[in-house]
């Protein structure tokens, strides 16, 4: 699933186009694994919790770990927005340097995705998968329509776009269906102090 949007493009795009996006994409995907990575050590505490404990302990984890997630995504955003050319040129070589403002402007792509997986993660842990994969597949859809709306149109920019928008609307979802959960006051703060 993670790599729908390539598989599409491959179908409107010619192979040049798709393996210089894949070259963005890909690095972007490798650095999002983090965000994963660190929901998942959250997991087995979060389950625990919350079938043991009261819903509000349940509620201060999760905002916790929200925070603390988020928090690395705006950082690792931020390192790939700095390190983005010297990324490309060591990774891919002169061929692709070109390419570093896409990746720079990708980075949005990190903030979302480790907020999605923190997010997934408390779905997960709450027992509540019908609504995580309800949610993933909502932004599949949105992932091809993004694709097919938005490449032709504007190439490589548009490409990157679809691939933001995508996981922004499953953040969306996430968000809409853990609403409950949710301390709107202190994601403020960390969304401001951020």
């Amino acid at each position: 699933f993670a790599q729908i949007d390539v598989l599409v493009i491959s179908f409107i795009q010619d192979a040049e186009f798709v393996g210089r996006y894949s070259a963005i994409s890909r690095l972007l995907l490798i650095a999002s694994t983090f965000g994963s990575l660190s929901a998942s050590a959250v997991l087995p505490t979060a389950s625990r919790v919350f079938a043991n404990a009261a819903r509000q302990r349940f509620d201060e984890i999760f905002n916790g770990a929200l925070r603390v997630i988020f928090s690395i995504g705006v950082t690792a955003a931020l390192g790939f927005v700095v390190l983005a050319r010297w990324i490309m040129l060591t990774i891919y070589g002169d061929v692709f340097a070109d390419l570093y403002p896409f990746l720079q402007v990708g980075a949005v792509y990190l903030v979302f995705k480790f907020a999605v997986s923190v997010l997934a993660m408390v779905l997960t842990s709450s027992g509540q998968q019908e609504d995580r994969a309800r949610g993933i597949l909502i932004g599949l859809f949105f992932t091809v329509v993004f694709v097919l709306l938005l490449v032709p149109r504007f190439g490589i920019s548009g490409a990157v776009a679809a691939l933001i928008l995508s996981e922004f609307v499953l953040l969306s979802c996430f968000i809409f269906t853990l609403r409950a959960h949710l301390d709107w006051r202190v994601l403020a703060q960390t969304l401001l102090s951020l």
